[in-house]
This record gives C-alpha cells, sequence and structure tokens, in this order.
C-alpha cells in the first residue's frame, strides 16, 4: 500500500550512530560497532536548517520544539536552567539558527 504523503521531503539528516544492545546472560553490554556514516556533522546539519528555512536567522521557543520533536515546555525549562542559550527579541525568547543546528547534533 503506497502511503499519501511523501515522507522523503521531511526526512532530517539528523541520525546519530546508535549501538547495538546485546543480552547474555542477564547482562547487558554493548557489541562493539565501528563509526558508520550516519552520523551527520555540525557543518551538515546547520546548512540542512540553511536549505529548509532560508529566511530564518532566529527561531521561536515553538518553531525549535518542532524541529527537535520536543515540547515548548520542555524548551523553556532548559532556557530557564541556561543549558539553552537563547536571544530575548521583541520581548520574546530567539534561538539562534547555530544553537539549533549544535541541538540537532549534540543533543541536549
Amino acid at each position: 500500500m503506497r502511503s499519501i504523503i511523501d515522507f522523503s521531503e521531511f526526512k532530517m539528516n539528523s541520525v546519530v550512530k546508535k549501538e547495538d544492545r546485546v543480552v547474555e546472560n542477564n547482562v547487558d553490554t554493548m557489541k562493539d560497532k565501528t563509526p558508520t556514516n550516519d552520523v551527520v556533522s555540525l557543518a551538515e546539519n546547520l546548512q540542512m536548517l540553511r536549505d529548509r528555512f532560508p529566511e530564518k536567522i532566529l527561531f521561536t521557543i515553538k518553531d525549535t520544539a518542532a524541529i527537535l520533536n520536543l515540547s515548548s515546555e520542555y524548551i523553556r525549562k532548559k532556557i530557564a536552567k541556561r543549558i539553552i542559550t537563547s536571544v530575548k527579541f521583541g520581548g520574546r525568547k530567539m534561538i539562534h539558527l547555530n544553537t539549533v543546528a549544535t541541538l540537532i547534533t549534540r543533543g541536549i
């Protein structure tokens, strides 16, 4: 069955290397894997954001939450704890493009 929505447009290149988990004798161990090309660099994520949002330099909390697939409240809490840097612009807290790219690459 074909999907009505073409999800290839929405594919974000923020795949992070995941390691396979193996349970042996009730002991959780990590399988050794060599790095793959699945890891996306900061520069690639920055370029992806520039391509996707060519007119934006600053993102609202709502936009950032949507890009990171997180809640707005979670982003607000991280801003309040100064884990995510923001800029106050016109009475609103905004997150810079570079910060969003860093969050995509390294996580929170």
